[in-house]
């Protein structure tokens, strides 16, 4: 158990450098990659949090992992990638220091304001701008596109409220 924490550790660090790299290169990164890394980073944070005091033992402070490496993410012009970078949040806050610092270093309640906002219909998938990833809410045609960003807002903010209601912004 000890080898497969520390595995899950290192490869939580190797996300978080990929996540940054991707920032760096702003919209000339493959989409595809990007959606890929967000994935991964959710899966090793979903099976860290069974360990007590998972993030405190990682070599990267909550600034870096919500504020450098998954921030930039929630601008993202493709909503898939979008989705996944609210699952990640999500995941990543699971107590109240977390929900704060994702709080303070993300402004991570704005974006999923946004997220909720969004309800407009794509009708041709030709007119996607942010390259196309090959998951299900990119084929949404004639479908609310930002459905499943919807619900990982939505999941964000019931996280949020149940963990630490005294953090939610007014």
């Amino acid at each position: 158990k000890h080898d497969e924490v520390e595995s899950a550790k290192r490869q939580l660090h190797d996300a978080c450098t990929k996540l940054k790299m991707f920032a760096a290169q702003g919209l000339a990164r493959s989409h595809e990659d990007l959606f890929n890394c967000l994935v991964e980073l959710g899966n090793q944070l979903q099976l860290l949090r069974r360990v007590p005091l998972y993030l405190s033992a990682f070599t990267l402070s909550s600034q870096e992992i919500f504020g450098t490496c998954l921030r930039p993410h929630l601008c993202d012009p493709n909503p898939c990638i979008r989705e996944a970078t609210l699952r990640v949040f999500r995941v990543a806050m699971s107590n109240t220091k977390y929900i704060a610092d994702a709080l303070e270093y993300a402004t991570v309640d704005v974006f999923i304001v946004r997220a909720l906002e969004r309800d407009s219909i794509r009708t041709d998938r030709s007119t996607s701008s942010s390259g196309s990833v090959p998951v299900a809410s990119a084929s949404r045609v004639g479908q609310n596109q930002y459905l499943g960003e919807r619900i990982q807002g939505l999941k964000a903010a019931r996280n949020v409220i149940a963990v630490a209601p005294l953090l939610v912004p007014r």
